[in-house]
């Protein structure tokens, strides 16, 4: 997993990374810090990418909008709240304020938990008693004739 992390103040920047590092979704991934040169970052290969959207040589906001993988999941993080109404044009996954940020940052491991549960979820669905069968429950299929028998 890739990370990337927007922001010009470097201080910020750090804390951010080693939040990032300690949290046990995130142990394997590369981290990746951008303090300048916004303008000319390729923004491609990130699976998630941590935005400050007021850059002193950039708009974060614009940045965004240059990612053309829509499987990058942004984070926008500002110290002004006010600024998360003007994000909603662009595909946001999450919003950290700086004054909570460890407050934020656990909610947002809390929502990656619960995305990554919802989006793994598989059923199989029997129609007449309105069964719900997960697939990884599921250890035997047999069919015979025009019946199935489920083992869960």
């Amino acid at each position: 997993m890739k990370i990337g992390i927007i922001d010009d103040d470097a201080s910020f920047s750090t804390q951010l990374k080693n939040k990032i590092k300690t949290s046990l979704y995130f142990e394997d991934a590369e981290i990746v810090v951008f303090n300048e040169k916004f303008e000319t970052l390729d923004l491609m290969d990130y699976e998630y990418l941590f935005i400050d959207i007021m850059l002193l040589q950039a708009s974060g906001i614009e940045l965004a909008k240059k990612v053309k993988n829509k499987q990058t999941k942004i984070i926008f993080v500002s110290a002004n709240e006010a600024l998360v109404y003007d994000c909603f044009d662009i595909h946001l996954y999450f919003f950290i304020r700086k004054a909570f940020y460890e407050e934020d940052f656990k909610r947002l491991l809390l929502k990656i938990e619960k995305d990554e549960a919802e989006s793994n979820k598989q059923y199989l669905l029997d129609e007449k008693n309105h069964q719900y069968i997960r697939c990884v429950d599921i250890y035997y299929i047999q069919s015979h004739r025009n019946v199935c028998t489920f083992l869960y």
